[in-house]
């Protein structure tokens, strides 16, 4: 009787069970987007992400009192929901700091995974050996530390969210009217991965090698995301953009 008013309860459960968790993931994301935010306003847009979708709506309507009230809303609202998990036993806030040692070991890993696999292909990258590590970082040479990092969570944050939590189930569900269910989720995490992939070209020329290179870190993060949970892919996506905008930067 204990143990099923505690299941329906929703708690008290394991840091795999709750870093898979979506309403978790949301909260654990949330410093990371504040911090992005307070970039947007400290550089006056310069480190605005093209997957921002919200602050490209706000800021020409409303400006940035606008964009202020919605980060006011965004920080009531997590402090709300920070509250509520936390007395549903649903949430404990010390599951943040394995998330991101979690997401860094993949991080890590991701970099090494497809170079390699690029390599064995045959396809490797033109120019310095530290772009098999660094394909996303053109046009950061006149960005500071602060504003790298920013644009590194900023990523992290706002494309998993579009290409990732919106696109595969999005994807998914439309395909399965047409094809079993296994083959619609591999039809959205490829499409999902291609236009991610695409979407890094609008200020920056085509090149085969990065766009692979990105197309394979989309799948990756596909995975990350349906077997991990949303919040483990924002973080591996955010600390892997960090290494290679600030840790690695060869500017």
């Amino acid at each position: 009787m204990t143990t099923a008013k505690a299941e329906s309860s929703g708690g008290p459960r394991g840091y795999f069970e709750q870093s898979r968790d979506l309403l978790n993931s949301l909260v654990l994301v949330l410093p990371l987007l504040l911090v992005y935010q307070a970039g947007l306003f400290l550089t006056r847009g310069q480190t605005l992400n093209g997957a921002d979708f919200f602050a490209i709506v706000i800021l020409p309507r409303w400006g940035w009192d606008g964009l202020l009230v919605f980060n006011g809303v965004l920080i009531v609202a997590g402090l709300i929901a920070v509250v509520v998990l936390t007395r549903k036993r649903r949430f404990d806030p010390k599951i943040a700091l394995p998330m991101a040692v979690e997401g860094t070991v993949y991080a890590v890993l991701l970099g090494v995974f497809i170079t390699q696999v690029l390599a064995r292909l045959g396809i490797r990258p033109p120019g310095l050996a530290i772009e098999a590590w660094a394909p996303l970082a053109a046009g950061l040479a006149e960005a500071g530390t602060f504003s790298r990092v920013c644009m590194a969570l900023g990523a992290g944050v706002n494309e998993e969210l579009v290409f990732r939590l919106g696109m595969v189930p999005g994807i998914t569900a439309l395909a399965e009217r047409a094809m079993p269910r296994k083959r619609a989720l591999v039809v959205a995490v490829l499409v999902s991965s291609v236009l991610f992939s695409l979407a890094h070209y609008l200020g920056e020329p085509f090149a085969v090698y990065t766009f692979l290179y990105r197309l394979l870190a989309g799948v990756l993060f596909c995975a990350i995301f349906a077997l991990r949970g949303f919040g483990v892919a924002v973080y591996t996506h955010a600390i892997y953009d960090v290494m290679v905008m600030v840790v690695l930067r060869h500017d």
